[in-house]
């Protein structure tokens, strides 16, 4: 289970150190005279290189006269030894490169989208229009003289030459949803579509985000 232990001693006191790369976390143990008093979890992360306070958490939630407790703060390691601390570097490194191929991997799914740049421009365009012309609308001081420039493209012949991209940028609109539901249909449908499927991923998310609004309707 641990890939790497160190054990520091101190008279009767000694504190065990262990990393496990497959569980992400380091176990601090402190044992005195055979006995084990207690140990602590610690993930592995930026606070990790550094046991000792979560360690002394332990203690203070532990029933441990003084007299022990001041021989464990003696054995407790201030950081975590540099063989663990540069297998938690080793995992950081690999944390990174894994996250960084995850992200290549989405944006060459998103590139594999036909016409979707065009479209997400397309829209963004049509939604400044709309938002310049309430503007207009609300003010007093603008009686129409200076209206914004209205968007020039296409949007609904767009939508219809680039259907994959048009589902996608539907999907993500869908995902961002308040209602948790209504979400998780727009995520799945926005994997599926990058995964390769069509406009019908979108459809089967609002189908089933339908049929389950009406069941709570009714059930309501």
């Amino acid at each position: 289970m641990y890939d790497r232990t160190e054990t520091y001693q101190s008279g009767p006191v000694s504190v065990n150190v262990r990393v496990s790369r497959a569980c992400r976390n380091i176990e601090v143990e402190l044992v005195r005279d055979g006995k084990r008093l207690g140990s602590s979890l610690i993930a592995i992360g930026s606070q990790s290189r550094q046991p000792r306070g979560k360690a002394l958490d332990s203690l203070r939630a532990k029933q441990i006269d003084p007299a022990t407790r001041r021989e464990l703060l003696c054995a407790i390691p201030v950081c975590v030894p540099v063989g663990i601390a540069e297998q938690i570097d080793s995992l950081s490194a690999d944390e990174a490169r894994a996250e960084a191929e995850r992200i290549a991997e989405h944006n060459r799914k998103l590139a594999a989208i036909p016409g979707l740049s065009v479209v997400q421009a397309a829209i963004a365009e049509h939604e400044r229009y709309a938002y310049q012309f309430e503007r207009m609308m609300e003010d007093e001081n603008n009686d129409g003289v200076n209206p914004p420039r209205p968007a020039k493209s296409d949007l609904a012949a767009l939508r219809a030459q680039y259907p994959r991209a048009a589902a996608y940028l539907a999907a993500e609109s869908m995902a961002q949803a308040a209602n948790d539901r209504k979400s998780g249909e727009g995520h799945k449908a926005m994997r599926e579509i990058l995964d390769g499927a069509g406009p019908e991923a979108l459809e089967a998310a609002d189908l089933r985000w339908s049929t389950a609004a009406s069941e709570a309707v009714w059930n309501s």
